[in-house]
C-alpha cells in the first residue's frame, strides 16, 4: 500500500476501443459494507467508477469497486500509441474521510488476434 492508507492496484493491459471491466473488494481499501459513500470521482474519463455487490462464493456477498474502462473510438486515430496510465478514484465517505485507489495500466492497441 503507497503511504497515507491508499491503495494501489496493477489492472494489467487494456485494449483500447474495447470495453472491459476491473473489479475491486471495497475491502482492499479498509472499507466495509456499513461505510457509506457520498461519491466516487475518477481522476481521468478513462476509468468510470460505480458501486457493485456480487457474490464471491454461494454464501458471500462482496461489496466492491467496478471500474469501466471506457472504450475510445480509434477510427479517430488509427495511429494510437501504447501508454501507460495511472488513475486515481477517490470515494468521499459520509462525515467528510475519503479513500482513494490508483489504478495502473496500459492502454493498448490489438494490433492482431488469433485463435490457439
Amino acid at each position: 500500500r503507497p503511504a497515507g492508507g491508499d491503495c494501489e492496484v496493477d489492472a494489467g493491459v487494456v485494449f483500447a476501443g474495447c470495453p472491459c471491466y476491473f473489479c475491486l473488494p471495497l475491502s482492499r481499501l479498509g472499507l466495509t459494507s456499513s461505510d457509506e459513500i457520498e461519491s466516487i470521482n475518477s481522476s481521468c474519463e478513462c476509468i468510470k467508477p460505480s458501486l457493485v455487490r456480487y457474490a464471491a462464493t454461494p454464501t458471500a456477498i462482496v461489496d466492491g469497486l467496478r471500474l469501466e474502462f471506457v472504450a475510445e473510438d480509434l477510427s479517430e486515430d488509427p495511429t494510437l500509441e501504447p501508454m501507460h496510465l495511472a488513475v486515481v478514484v477517490t470515494l468521499k465517505l459520509i462525515g467528510g474521510k475519503s479513500k482513494s485507489v490508483t489504478v495502473n495500466f496500459l492502454c493498448a492497441p490489438i494490433l492482431s488476434q488469433r485463435e490457439p
